[in-house]
């Protein structure tokens, strides 16, 4: 797949990142820090530019670090 459905909670707005490593532990991709407000958010990501493999996306809020692995076809 190309693009990745990503949905995440928010319990209070704040500054937002989300980065893509590889299984090297390497940063291979980051969108800019942006503010969200509290509440659920989706987010269409698109992986079109990475090769295949395996990958690890973390989604860094002031609350929380949640990290999901990535399984690019």
């Amino acid at each position: 797949y190309d693009v990745l459905n990503l949905e995440y909670d928010i319990v209070s707005g704040g500054m937002v990142e989300i980065e893509f490593y590889n299984m090297a532990g390497s940063k291979v991709r980051s969108f800019n820090t942006h503010h969200s407000k509290e509440g659920t958010h989706k987010l269409d990501i698109d992986l079109g530019s990475l090769p295949s493999g395996v990958y690890f996306c973390r989604l860094i809020t002031a609350e929380s670090i949640l990290t999901k692995k990535i399984i690019r076809h």
